[in-house]
């Protein structure tokens, strides 16, 4: 990250788990959960009022594709843009 601030110091970043992510592959090791962990310790280590995170619902696409499909790209959309505003003072 030193290297984004260096070329934008006043970007804001975002850091996600991501929406293909999910614990139920293997309870075992649970994906998500330990990705929010790791993101969560990098923000607060960072000190960074412009470093946000930001977790996501997961969407496991349809019977043929575990990709989002297009309605699920929709609802990241809505689901991400009042995390922008809000950090964006939108």
């Amino acid at each position: 990250m030193a290297a984004i601030r260096a070329a934008a110091p006043r970007a804001h970043i975002f850091l996600t788990e991501g929406a293909i992510v999910s614990d139920d592959v293997d309870r075992a090791r649970p994906q998500k959960a330990t990705l929010r962990r790791i993101i969560k310790d990098v923000v607060t280590a960072s000190g960074d009022a412009g470093i946000h995170a930001v977790e996501s619902t997961q969407y496991p696409g349809d019977a043929c594709n575990r990709h989002p499909t297009r309605e699920q790209h929709a609802a990241m959309a809505r689901d991400l843009e009042p995390v922008l505003r809000r950090a964006l003072g939108w």
